[in-house]
């Protein structure tokens, strides 16, 4: 019987025997190679991207490969992305707002395969899937999002192309880089579709070579994105809405001007939040403007009998998507200019089309459209009218007309958010496999949105009639008939926003009977919160315009007192770390230029100089009220923004 052998003898011999296979490029990512084969591997081909050889059993030099050297040979094309219905992970997880350190833990960013985009651009496909599909998304804390390789590929657009494909240097500078990608990336399989579909519903922009710090940054964008912007405007704050379902679908197509929108925004908001006095438009920024520009060139030419076409309809999409995301990154630099300037463009695109749009409009685009009315609300709510050319015609005439006024001009059954035979929008996006208690939720909290709808083109309306009563001034005609008329406006006016509150109280009661949970409790309570402060703000706004030559009214100032204690609630249930909302913070402004007290305006300062994660336009509307309240004190009076805003020299966003 031979001797055994000790266990230290048996370490010793495998140490010595150990080998190192695999290229250092897949052990960085920490994904198998196919061992033996020749440069570049199976995984680095698929990815197009360098593969480093690893070294040999010395340690110190570089083994020899065939690829060191330049040749003439022609890289393979990647591989055929494994099909959806073979691998199918569970439902998407719930994000909450994390932070952008490396993470840890086992879960994805990936979204159900049939996110996967293989027909229109506001639809999606669940062809193929197998098995049973989980109705709830499981928690999870975005701190623990662990981004896998090949679903970042599609988003950088890394694999779209082999040209720019650099020789490799048998150096150790390149293994120290190589050492210094970021930790953690765990290979997924690939969850796509193979063949053209694989890009439907994205207007494509042209293949652009990534470096492998444009890929880090891309990943970085798309950690930031989960942690800090899915429940940014969304008091819906799981991974079932229309911001979670945006970087699903981007993530899975190739570059597109949609693709450098939504980075766009994660961009601006990432560099706003570390250095907000130099935070400026980034490169996707720049580039997903420029594509949009030319898109809209591109559909402006084309006659509106063929807007159905399926191609153009492809690029209505992403001209009105791209501009939702944009207009989110001018709100966050705080550039009214480019804001206003992007809106009017597109509005003056959409007038002459409009009846032609919403006959072939989707549920998921006149959602989008309702909300850059909202944006485009906040951008033209604090511009003065400019004269009109004819003295005598009284009505305010606008550089373009509100986006609101199309809205509500092909308005059904009282809402602007329905059209005739349209799915509801999150069902549009997700298919069928939106859970179906998430639906009853949603549906059950229209009433708010409808509310909230009506609450704005009520702000509109008092807008309009300020315009009014401006034309009236300049025109310098006897009031005589004119007061009488100025009157029915105003009780107009009162009448609506009395008829908003009633109902507000009303579905509050209603829902607070029925009940659905301590969750949906939360939602309801936070709608309803949110709808008082839209009614009282602008019970405000209208008494401001009534009577500028007063510094307050008992009215007014009630509501103002209100909106702030509101305002201290929401805030004590966490409930404005973000905006949750595009209308915000428009209410506690108007509530803080009207205030008295000194111990509510030092609190409105206090507050708004709090909010600076949510962008300049906030920090730019902070020092405007503190302007207003300093000016009011003096003056007693009330000062109009209008007017604060013209001494400054800059219109700003509130």
């Amino acid at each position: 019987m031979p001797p055994l052998r000790s266990s230290a003898a048996i370490r010793k011999r495998s140490s010595c025997t150990r080998t190192v296979t695999g290229c250092l490029t897949c052990r960085q990512r920490r994904v198998k190679c196919d061992d033996g084969a020749a440069a570049p591997c199976a995984n680095c081909r698929r990815l197009s991207i360098k593969c480093i050889p690893s070294f040999s059993s010395n340690f110190r030099t570089w083994a020899t490969s065939s690829h060191d050297a330049p040749s003439s040979t022609t890289l393979q094309p990647p591989e055929a992305p494994i099909p959806h219905s073979l691998c199918a992970p569970d439902a998407p997880f719930e994000i909450c707002a994390g932070t952008e350190k490396d993470p840890v833990g086992g879960g994805t960013v990936d979204g159900h395969p049939s996110a996967i985009l293989s027909g229109e651009e506001w639809s999606m496909t669940t062809d193929g899937l197998e098995g049973p599909l989980c109705s709830t998304p499981s928690p999870c804390c975005a701190s623990s999002v662990r981004v896998d390789g090949d679903e970042l590929d599609m988003l950088c657009g890394i694999g779209l192309t082999t040209k720019n494909i650099q020789p490799l240097h048998n150096t150790i500078e390149e293994y120290d880089a190589i050492l210094q990608m970021r930790n953690g990336l765990i290979e997924f399989p690939f969850v796509g579709c193979s063949g053209p579909d694989s890009a439907a519903g994205q207007h494509t922009t042209p293949p652009s070579s990534l470096s492998i710090s444009d890929f880090r940054d891309r990943d970085r964008l798309a950690e930031h994105y989960n942690g800090h912007l899915i429940g940014f405007l969304s008091v819906k704050t799981t991974t079932w809405n229309f911001y979670s379902y945006i970087l699903q679908k981007v993530q899975k197509g190739p570059d597109s001007t949609l693709k450098h929108g939504v980075l766009a925004w994660a961009e601006s908001h990432r560099s706003w939040s570390r250095r907000p006095a130099a935070a400026c438009p980034g490169p996707h920024y720049l580039k997903a403007d420029a594509c949009l520009r030319q898109l809209q060139e591109e559909l402006t030419g084309l006659p509106t009998d063929m807007m159905s076409g399926y191609n153009v309809l492809d690029k209505l999409n992403s001209l009105l998507a791209t501009s939702l995301f944009l207009s989110h990154c001018d709100v966050m630099y705080g550039d009214h200019e480019s804001l206003i300037s992007r809106l009017d463009s597109l509005k003056r695109y959409l007038t002459p089309r409009w009846h032609s749009l919403m006959e072939i409009a989707t549920g998921v685009q006149l959602r989008v459209l309702i909300w850059l009315a909202y944006l485009d609300l906040r951008a033209t709510l604090w511009t003065v009218p400019s004269a009109s050319s004819q003295p005598t015609d009284y009505a305010p005439r606008d550089r373009v007309g509100d986006l609101f006024d199309l809205l509500r001009g092909s308005r059904t059954d009282d809402s602007v958010r329905q059209l005739k035979d349209s799915k509801y929008y999150l069902v549009e996006c997700f298919g069928s496999i939106y859970p179906e208690q998430e639906l009853r939720n949603d549906l059950s909290e229209e009433p708010w949105k409808l509310l909230s709808d009506d609450a704005m083109i009520l702000f509109c309306d008092i807008k309009a009639f300020y315009g009014w009563c401006h034309q009236l001034t300049l025109a310098r005609k006897p009031h005589g008939l004119y007061d009488e008329l100025r009157e029915a406006k105003i009780r107009a006016l009162r009448s609506d926003i009395a008829r908003i509150r009633a109902e507000c109280n009303q579905i509050h009661s209603e829902e607070l009977q029925a009940g659905h949970g301590f969750d949906y409790a939360a939602r309801v309570q936070s709608h309803f919160l949110r709808c008082t402060c839209l009614h009282l703000s602008a019970t405000i706004l209208l008494n401001r315009i009534n009577n500028p030559d007063v510094r307050t009214d008992s009215e007014s100032q009630e509501a103002a007192r209100e909106i702030i204690q509101i305002t201290q609630q929401l805030k004590k249930a966490g409930d404005l770390r973000f905006p949750r909302s595009i209308a915000w913070p428009l209410p506690l402004f108007l509530a803080g230029i009207e205030v008295e007290d000194e111990v509510y305006q030092d609190w409105v300062l206090a507050f708004m100089e709090g909010l600076s994660e949510w962008g300049g336009s906030v920090m730019k509307a902070t020092a405007l009220l503190r302007q207003i309240m300093d000016k009011q004190a003096v003056e007693g009076v009330r000062i109009s923004p209008w007017h604060a805003m013209m001494e400054l020299g800059e219109t700003i966003i509130v």
